[in-house]
């Protein structure tokens, strides 16, 4: 069976596959059922021509989401190796509603305190997978799940890394979306659990401005400011906004890590104040 020139596996695991979903990121995605329940399923064959760079990050990805258990985190159902597709699979919890990425792209910018609850569910389950010595890495709009039932997830754990191991990235090799990109992940420099607190500094910005501090059609543009542009301000763009809401992103998206966040426990605090001040 070809799976990489699109032919559908009858079954992963113990999951009836019922269609192939658009990718994102790493692997091969499906939506799949079993019994009465529908789930998202995430595989890579071991005939997919990747490298085992992709294939570590995968493995690690299902050992990260095993460690995490929290209302604000896509929750991990299962995973596994299944001998007859002679691939690795992922199951996550199928989520109704859309990311705050398409949000966005629909309505341009949102009401500052719905901005602010979002982030407060997204801190929230930062700070447990900061606690689990877990980085996300990759927290942007795509990665923030606005549920129909009004819950708010984190998804897209195929960059997240533990904080004691050592990188399985090529030297020289930029993952992730320059647009909310740290500048110690930019610079590939020692990361820890701060350099999510920015790239959730800079979601917030863009939610509340309508777009990004730094945008430029050459990646790497974005990423110098990002290392050495001063953030616009965030009042200028947005003059309605409370004191409070612009010194947390300003806190945030500082460019040294020691000037954010001594924990991200810290960040759910100040974001559960703004948010009572708003009410």
């Amino acid at each position: 069976m070809d799976k990489e020139k699109g032919k559908i596996p009858s079954q992963i695991g113990t999951y009836k596959i019922l269609q192939k979903l658009p990718p994102q990121g790493m692997g091969l995605f499906y939506l799949g059922e079993r019994g009465e329940r529908k789930v998202w399923i995430k595989s890579i064959p071991s005939n997919m021509k990747v490298d085992q760079e992709f294939k570590d990050r995968f493995l690690r990805e299902m050992e990260v989401v095993g460690r995490l258990n929290h209302p604000n985190i896509v929750q991990a159902l299962d995973f596994g190796w299944d001998e007859k597709e002679k691939s690795y699979y992922l199951v996550y919890e199928k989520l109704e509603g859309e990311s705050l990425g398409e949000g966005l792209n629909k309505v341009g910018k949102m009401a500052v305190p719905m901005v602010i609850r979002i982030a407060l569910e997204v801190a929230k389950g930062l700070a447990h997978a900061h606690q689990q010595k877990i980085i996300h890495r990759y927290i942007t709009p795509e990665s923030i799940f606005l549920c129909e039932d009004g819950s708010i997830k984190i998804t897209n754990f195929g960059l997240a890394k533990f904080t004691h191991t050592t990188s399985i990235t090529m030297a020289g090799t930029l993952l992730g979306n320059p647009l909310y990109m740290s500048p110690e992940q930019a610079m590939s420099d020692y990361l820890d659990y701060r350099t999510d607190q920015y790239s959730l500094g800079i979601t917030i910005f863009h939610a509340i401005a309508g777009e990004p501090p730094f945008d430029n059609p050459i990646p790497i543009r974005i990423i110098e400011a990002h290392c050495y542009n001063p953030l616009p301000s965030l009042k200028e763009k947005a003059p309605h906004i409370p004191d409070k809401v612009e010194a947390l992103v300003n806190k945030l998206c500082a460019k040294n890590p020691d000037d954010r966040y001594e924990i991200t426990e810290d960040v759910v605090l100040e974001l559960e104040d703004i948010l009572e001040s708003l009410s």
